[in-house]
């Protein structure tokens, strides 16, 4: 993974024509965790330290061959991992974290679904702003990492369940449909894993 990280020059001591720079160079370090980017927007150098930045998560996909899905002509979707195991009890949350792209700017916003299953509906559902930053906002060819928890109901007799994944337009409800990088469509719900629940 790698680290891309913009790091601004002392500007105590510097001052620099507004003519000749924007923004802070940029490094990129190795590292063996999720990274992010801290873009750094220097707006004025009259004054000393007139720095103002903004942080944003930009983690690298890990690299395991996963095909890829997409999520309309808008997402794709590069990985999904379960934290923990498939077997869980009733009133534990689920976490699935999933590795995202955007392939053009869309005025519209999203919504991540992860669902879960018995067959004839859900049973429980977790709707989040994908890697907690609006799609709106999402710039194309950069990855954005989702972790969204799910609840297992507390009520919720044992047995097996379909973890599911989906994705649609925060406003109308609309989803959108997912289908393999071949083309092949696969509906409006992903399959991820079953889960083996065991009453409390």
């Amino acid at each position: 993974l790698i680290l891309h990280r913009q790091v601004p020059v002392s500007l105590s001591a510097i001052k620099y024509p507004a003519s000749w720079v924007f923004k802070a160079f940029s490094l990129e370090t190795p590292v063996y965790e999720d990274a992010e980017v801290l873009i750094y927007d220097i707006r004025s150098f009259d004054q000393p330290l007139p720095l103002f930045y903004d942080e944003v998560e930009f983690p690298s996909v890990p690299s395991d061959g996963f095909s890829v899905i997409h999520a309309g002509d808008v997402f794709r979707l590069h990985l999904w991992t379960l934290a923990g195991s498939v077997d869980v009890g009733a009133c534990e949350e689920v976490v699935i974290e999933s590795w995202w792209q955007m392939d053009h700017v869309d005025a519209v916003p999203y919504t991540l679904s992860v669902i879960l299953s018995d067959g004839s509906g859900q049973v429980s559902i977790a709707d989040a702003v994908p890697a907690d930053k609006f799609t709106t906002e999402w710039r194309p060819g950069r990855y954005y990492r989702d972790r969204t928890s799910l609840l297992v109901p507390c009520d919720l007799a044992g047995g097996r369940y379909d973890l599911l994944l989906g994705m649609k337009e925060s406003m109308s409800g609309k989803s959108l449909p997912f289908r393999y990088a071949d083309g092949g469509e696969i509906g409006s719900l992903y399959y991820l894993t079953t889960l083996n629940v065991q009453e409390s």
